[in-house]
């Protein structure tokens, strides 16, 4: 085994309740940061993977979802009968693939060019994530992403621990807004502002639309706001 990679694995049941008890487990308590659990996506009475798994993300991620879907379907048209569910959880991805040997390999196969870097996302690792969008603004292959502590567990999961900042000057901002969207910046140079102090700087330059009162029949051509 690899010394930087932490492995956990379990079998459980076909059980919502125990499989969500061991994703939890794994992310909340153990801190992972990748859980890919095998089996359960199917159409029989007993897959109920997804639906262990939906309720516990924060955010989908159903581009991972159909490239899934879609690359298997070159393999087989059976493909179509899989219900696989990707998604967010806290700072960890979740996917779950099928649960035959080949299936499973083939669908961790294509998405794993993607994982690394979309740990670095997660884990607002900017250095490593903006050497991928500039590798692929240039055209070249991604990278290998520089890695400083991973683990991995799962029905299976993954430990990814990467920390580090990018402030851009003025003349970056200036490049980034007018250059292609892969060399664009993924954080905003700009200071954050609460929303109430927006919609005071919004309110405080614009002018209140009077309210007209008209039959619907004259409306015809204006807005309705």
């Amino acid at each position: 085994h690899n010394p930087l990679y932490e492995i956990e694995t379990a079998i459980v049941p076909d059980e919502v309740a125990v499989i969500q008890k061991a994703i939890t487990a794994w992310i909340d308590d153990k801190g992972f940061h990748l859980v890919i659990t095998t089996g359960g996506t199917g159409f029989a009475a007993r897959d109920v993977t997804p639906e262990a798994v939906g309720p516990l993300l924060d955010r989908l991620a159903p581009g991972i979802t159909t490239h899934m879907l879609t690359q298997s379907l070159h393999s087989t048209p059976m493909a179509m009968l899989s219900r696989p569910v990707c998604g967010i959880r806290k700072t960890a991805l979740v996917i779950t693939v099928p649960g035959s040997k080949r299936a499973a390999l083939e669908c961790v196969g294509f998405v794993i060019p993607a994982i690394s870097h979309a740990l670095d996302l997660l884990l607002q690792n900017s250095v490593a994530a903006e050497r991928v969008h500039a590798s692929l603004a240039s055209g070249s292959q991604t990278p290998e992403p520089h890695v400083e502590r991973h683990g991995h567990h799962g029905h299976h999961g993954h430990h990814h621990d990467h920390h580090a900042s990018h402030h851009a000057s003025q003349s970056d901002i200036h490049a980034h807004a007018h250059g292609r969207v892969a060399e664009r910046m993924r954080q905003s140079p700009y200071p954050m502002v609460a929303v109430p102090e927006a919609i005071g700087t919004i309110t405080g330059h614009t002018a209140a639309l009077p309210a007209i009162d008209m039959d619907v029949r004259q409306a015809r051509g204006m807005v309705l706001a």
